[in-house]
Formats: C-alpha cells, structure tokens, sequence
C-alpha cells in the first residue's frame, strides 16, 4: 500500500510496478482503542499453511525459515507492535487504499490462491483499472508468503521475471521504433562516443535488461 501511494504521487520514479499480495480492500469502519498490540505465537505464524493437524506444514516451508521469521518477529516488535499502521485498514470500505487508476505503468499483480488476506474479486478486476501491459498472476497453491514456500518460490521468481522481460522488450520496440522513425526523417538519433562507449539507445537496452 505504502508504494502503491508513493508512486501515485511520484510516477517521475516509475516506468514499471509489481504488486505482490496488494491489500486491495480496507477492513471497515473500526475503532482501535489500543496503542498496541500483543504479538502471540499466532500471530507470528499465521501467515504460514498448516496441515491437517494444525501445525505448520513443513512440506511447504522450511523449519529453519519459520524460526528465523519468528525471531525477527519478536527481536524488532518484542512483545507488542503499534497499531497506528493499522489506522488505514479500518476505514469506510468505499475507501481505496491504492488507486489503480491513477498508476501510469504497466502493473503486475501476484499473490498465491491460498492468501486469507486477499479480495481475489477485486485482484482479478485489478486489470480493468491499470494502464495496458498489466497482469494479474495468481499462483495455485500459494499462500500469503508463496515467495518463500518450497514449491512456489521458482514460479514466484519466474512469472515476475516474465512480466519484467515482456515490458522490457515491449519498451525497446517502441524507442527503435522512435529512431527509425527519426533516422527516416534525417535527424541523428543516437550520438556515439568518442571513448567507444555504445549509443544512448543501447545504453538504455542495457539498463531495461539489468532492472
């Protein structure tokens, strides 16, 4: 959400987006009475799938991973976290807390089809209000933390590297589109170095494939 807001107000810094598990949808009007919240074992584990035991499935993520998630947890909020981070989500559910129509970029959207904190009516819409390029990728299986469960965490890495690799050809086509049409027209387009350094035009097909 907090990106989402500041590339709203800053698209300057922008040229493409990814989203993952956006919280599309506020809670409700709800009134937080409390500074703080107590951090459980519950609520530092609910992210993670169970299995039909309750207890969390190993086959989906590493022990050594939950440890490590776990004691981060208690190292940086010890035993409680504020709640004013919460303020956002407990509003009048006619709020948008990200406005996908006012995002100048391709957009790409992606969370697993297991996340309890997803409105997938409204992540499936979510193309509907985003500019041309955009993409909704939803993996079967996934929960809200796919990125770092055994079986997802490659298709994860693979279908946000896909989209970027879709907008980078895409973004090339349309600059050598740009300087043919300028070449045709007579006008230098791209100025060489004397140092043997390539042209603005590679040099921005270079950044485009590092990024």
């Amino acid at each position: 959400m907090t990106i989402g807001r500041f590339f709203v107000k800053y698209p300057e810094y922008l040229n493409r987006l990814v989203f993952y598990a956006p919280l599309l949808t506020v809670i409700g009007d709800c009134e937080i009475t409390e500074s703080f919240y107590q951090i459980t074992w519950e609520s530092l584990v609910e992210d993670f799938q169970l299995d039909n035991s309750g207890k969390i499935d190993v086959e989906t993520v590493d022990p050594a991973f939950v440890k490590l998630w776990c004691s981060y947890g208690r190292r940086y909020n010890k035993a409680c976290s504020p709640n004013a981070c919460r303020l956002d989500y407990f509003v009048s559910q006619s709020r948008k807390l990200i406005d996908l129509e006012a995002i100048p970029v391709p957009t790409l959207i992606i969370c697993g089809d297991k996340d309890p904190y997803m409105d997938y009516r409204q992540v499936y819409a979510a193309t509907d209000h985003l500019p041309e390029g955009s993409a909704v990728e939803v993996i079967p299986g996934g929960s809200h933390i796919v990125m770092y469960e055994k079986p997802f965490y490659h298709e994860f890495q693979n279908r946000i590297v896909r989209f970027l690799e879709r907008q980078r050809q895409f973004i090339c086509s349309i600059v050598f589109q740009c300087i043919n049409k300028s070449l045709e027209r007579g006008k230098q387009t791209a100025v060489w170095r004397r140092s043997g350094k390539p042209s603005r035009c590679f040099i921005l097909n270079y950044t485009l494939s590092r990024h």
